[in-house]
């Protein structure tokens, strides 16, 4: 209770000193709500002397949503799994391909009845054995009737363990450092673009510089503070002479 009490305040905190865009309202409610019913959730395991449940999901959910870069890097894992989407509908597709294959293969035989008795469990088990967690034991069975049919496991390990799971790394790899290359240029062109357009704003007279007091207006927009509320926790006049490197009241 404590600590949702402490996430609460730091989340309702910046409103004494920053203006809340949409998403950030829309984000604070959605914690507000979970907060609450993580608190009655804890209230009820009191009362009812046993474990909490939807507490334990709620934390999760509650610091992904007060952690920006957590949600930021969220949103990038998804979008790199999306952007990899072909080469894991490659890789179901071997598994498909292989399990079918053993289904039909040690059909009517003591491996199939153990591991192939259906394409559900051929699938499972060739997941599995992709991961090495079962190897050997999937293949005993029919390696003791004949030997060759060790070849069948030894081929789709060899393609899939060394070949299909480094090459699943590798586009993984390659996407995410696109997706990082392209957020930082986006946000470095994003945000040359609009200190140029504020600037222009703010100097409505066209003289290439602006005032402190024009300068201090700046910042509160760049800061998203309140201009209605006044806060301490920013020295905009230290701001504002840090960039007035000629301390000539000119800011270019």
């Amino acid at each position: 209770m404590v600590c949702l009490a402490v996430l609460l305040f730091f989340t309702f905190f910046r409103r004494s000193f920053k203006v809340l865009s949409y998403n950030s309202r829309l984000r604070e409610l959605i914690q507000v709500v979970l907060s609450f019913i993580a608190f009655l959730d804890i209230v009820a395991s009191v009362i009812l002397t046993q474990g909490t449940f939807l507490s334990n999901f709620i934390r999760v959910m509650l610091i992904a949503l007060f952690i920006r870069s957590l949600r930021e890097s969220i949103k990038r894992i998804v979008l790199v799994v999306y952007d990899s989407k072909e080469i894991m509908l490659l890789l179901v597709a071997y598994i498909l391909l292989f399990a079918w294959i053993g289904t039909r293969l040690f059909r009517g035989t003591q491996q199939g009845e153990a591991y192939f008795s259906s394409l559900s469990e051929s699938v499972w088990n060739m997941l599995i054995l992709l991961t090495t967690a079962n190897f050997p034991d999937i293949m005993l069975p029919s390696y003791h009737s004949h030997k060759a049919y060790g070849l069948f496991f030894i081929i789709y390990l060899v393609i899939g363990l060394f070949f299909m799971l480094n090459l699943i790394l590798a586009t993984y790899y390659s996407n995410y450092k696109n997706r990082v290359e392209g957020s930082i240029s986006n946000f470095i062109e994003n945000r040359e673009k609009y200190i140029i357009q504020k600037f222009n704003e703010y100097d409505s007279q066209k003289t290439g510089y602006l005032t402190t007091s024009q300068c201090k207006l700046l910042l509160k927009e760049f800061l998203k503070i309140d201009k209605n509320k006044r806060s301490k926790l920013i020295n905009l006049d230290k701001l504002t002479d840090t960039f007035d490197t000629k301390c000539n009241g000119k800011i270019r």
